[in-house]
Protein backbone atom coordinates (compact mmCIF):
# COMPACT_ATOMS: atom_id res chain seq x y z
CA UNK A 1 0.00 0.00 0.00
CA UNK A 2 2.87 2.37 0.71
CA UNK A 3 4.08 2.25 -2.88
CA UNK A 4 0.90 4.01 -4.03
CA UNK A 5 1.48 7.10 -1.90
CA UNK A 6 4.24 9.67 -1.67
CA UNK A 7 7.18 8.82 0.60
CA UNK A 8 6.20 11.68 2.90
CA UNK A 9 2.93 9.82 3.65
CA UNK A 10 4.37 6.35 4.37
CA UNK A 11 3.76 6.67 8.11
CA UNK A 12 0.15 7.68 7.57
CA UNK A 13 -0.45 4.82 5.13
CA UNK A 14 1.18 2.28 7.47
CA UNK A 15 -0.95 3.47 10.40
CA UNK A 16 -4.15 3.21 8.32
CA UNK A 17 -3.25 -0.35 7.29
CA UNK A 18 -2.41 -1.39 10.86
CA UNK A 19 -5.57 0.20 12.27
CA UNK A 20 -7.55 -1.79 9.72
CA UNK A 21 -6.54 -4.96 11.55
CA UNK A 22 -7.88 -3.59 14.82
CA UNK A 23 -11.13 -2.37 13.30
CA UNK A 24 -11.53 -5.75 11.62
CA UNK A 25 -11.95 -7.40 15.00
CA UNK A 26 -14.66 -4.92 15.96
CA UNK A 27 -16.50 -5.89 12.77
CA UNK A 28 -16.06 -9.69 12.91
CA UNK A 29 -16.51 -10.31 16.66
CA UNK A 30 -20.23 -9.44 16.77
CA UNK A 31 -20.85 -11.45 13.60
CA UNK A 32 -19.09 -14.48 15.10
CA UNK A 33 -20.97 -14.13 18.37
CA UNK A 34 -24.32 -13.87 16.61
CA UNK A 35 -23.52 -16.92 14.49
CA UNK A 36 -22.33 -19.13 17.35
CA UNK A 37 -24.69 -17.92 20.08
CA UNK A 38 -27.76 -16.35 18.41
CA UNK A 39 -29.93 -16.75 21.53
CA UNK A 40 -27.30 -15.00 23.71
CA UNK A 41 -27.10 -17.90 26.15
CA UNK A 42 -24.94 -17.28 29.20
CA UNK A 43 -21.88 -19.32 30.08
CA UNK A 44 -22.10 -21.49 33.18
CA UNK A 45 -19.70 -21.11 36.10
CA UNK A 46 -17.15 -23.87 36.42
CA UNK A 47 -18.51 -24.80 39.86
CA UNK A 48 -22.02 -25.26 38.43
CA UNK A 49 -20.83 -27.77 35.85
CA UNK A 50 -20.83 -30.70 38.27
CA UNK A 51 -24.31 -29.77 39.48
CA UNK A 52 -25.58 -29.87 35.91
CA UNK A 53 -24.27 -33.44 35.53
CA UNK A 54 -22.80 -32.88 32.12
CA UNK A 55 -21.17 -35.66 30.19
CA UNK A 56 -17.94 -33.65 29.83
CA UNK A 57 -17.73 -32.36 33.39
CA UNK A 58 -13.94 -32.88 33.43
CA UNK A 59 -13.67 -29.58 31.50
CA UNK A 60 -15.15 -27.72 34.46
CA UNK A 61 -13.16 -26.28 37.34
CA UNK A 62 -14.10 -26.08 41.00
CA UNK A 63 -12.78 -22.55 41.49
CA UNK A 64 -15.94 -20.91 40.17
CA UNK A 65 -13.76 -18.40 38.30
CA UNK A 66 -13.96 -20.04 34.90
CA UNK A 67 -17.05 -20.03 32.77
CA UNK A 68 -17.93 -22.48 30.01
CA UNK A 69 -20.58 -22.73 27.38
CA UNK A 70 -22.33 -26.01 27.98
CA UNK A 71 -25.25 -25.80 25.57
CA UNK A 72 -24.68 -28.38 22.82
CA UNK A 73 -26.31 -26.10 20.22
CA UNK A 74 -23.70 -23.42 20.88
CA UNK A 75 -20.80 -25.87 20.98
CA UNK A 76 -21.86 -27.54 17.74
CA UNK A 77 -21.77 -24.21 15.85
CA UNK A 78 -18.10 -23.45 16.68
CA UNK A 79 -16.49 -25.78 14.09
CA UNK A 80 -18.90 -24.56 11.41
CA UNK A 81 -18.00 -20.96 12.30
CA UNK A 82 -14.29 -21.67 11.68
CA UNK A 83 -15.09 -23.27 8.33
CA UNK A 84 -17.34 -20.36 7.35
CA UNK A 85 -14.85 -17.69 8.38
CA UNK A 86 -11.98 -19.55 6.70
CA UNK A 87 -13.99 -19.64 3.49
CA UNK A 88 -14.82 -15.92 3.73
CA UNK A 89 -11.18 -14.99 4.43
CA UNK A 90 -9.96 -17.19 1.56
CA UNK A 91 -12.48 -15.60 -0.82
CA UNK A 92 -11.44 -12.09 0.27
CA UNK A 93 -7.76 -13.05 -0.12
CA UNK A 94 -8.32 -14.37 -3.65
CA UNK A 95 -10.10 -11.15 -4.62
CA UNK A 96 -7.24 -9.11 -3.13
CA UNK A 97 -4.64 -11.11 -5.07
CA UNK A 98 -6.56 -10.54 -8.30
CA UNK A 99 -6.91 -6.79 -7.69
CA UNK A 100 -3.45 -6.03 -6.32
CA UNK A 101 -0.99 -4.39 -8.67
CA UNK A 102 2.19 -2.37 -8.62
CA UNK A 103 1.85 1.36 -9.23
CA UNK A 104 2.88 2.51 -12.68
CA UNK A 105 6.33 4.02 -13.18
CA UNK A 106 4.62 7.31 -13.94
CA UNK A 107 2.97 7.34 -10.51
CA UNK A 108 6.18 6.50 -8.64
CA UNK A 109 8.18 9.11 -10.57
CA UNK A 110 5.65 11.82 -9.69
CA UNK A 111 5.74 10.80 -6.03
CA UNK A 112 9.53 10.91 -6.05
CA UNK A 113 9.43 14.60 -6.92
CA UNK A 114 7.49 15.35 -3.72
CA UNK A 115 10.18 13.87 -1.51
CA UNK A 116 12.00 17.11 -0.74
CA UNK A 117 12.10 19.57 2.13
CA UNK A 118 10.63 22.96 1.23
CA UNK A 119 11.62 24.97 4.27
CA UNK A 120 14.68 26.63 5.69
CA UNK A 121 16.49 25.57 8.80
CA UNK A 122 19.62 23.84 10.01
CA UNK A 123 20.49 21.11 7.57
CA UNK A 124 17.19 21.50 5.70
CA UNK A 125 18.16 23.39 2.60
CA UNK A 126 16.04 23.70 -0.52
CA UNK A 127 15.99 20.45 -2.51
CA UNK A 128 17.53 18.32 0.22
CA UNK A 129 16.19 14.79 0.43
CA UNK A 130 14.19 13.73 3.53
CA UNK A 131 16.50 10.80 4.17
CA UNK A 132 19.45 13.17 4.65
CA UNK A 133 18.06 14.79 7.80
CA UNK A 134 19.35 13.78 11.19
CA UNK A 135 16.79 12.96 13.91
CA UNK A 136 17.36 16.32 15.63
CA UNK A 137 16.87 18.16 12.33
CA UNK A 138 13.64 16.30 11.74
CA UNK A 139 12.36 17.45 15.15
CA UNK A 140 13.00 21.07 14.16
CA UNK A 141 11.00 20.96 10.93
CA UNK A 142 7.48 22.39 10.82
CA UNK A 143 5.96 19.25 9.29
CA UNK A 144 7.04 17.13 12.28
Amino acid sequence: AQAWFSPSRKGLVASIVVSGYGFGSSLWAPIQTHFVNPDNLKAANGSNCSKMKLENSENCTTSGQDKYFTDPAVLDRVPLMFILLGTIYAFMGIIAVILISEPSEETTENDGNRNYVDEEGPGAQKGEHFNNLSPLEVLKTKWF
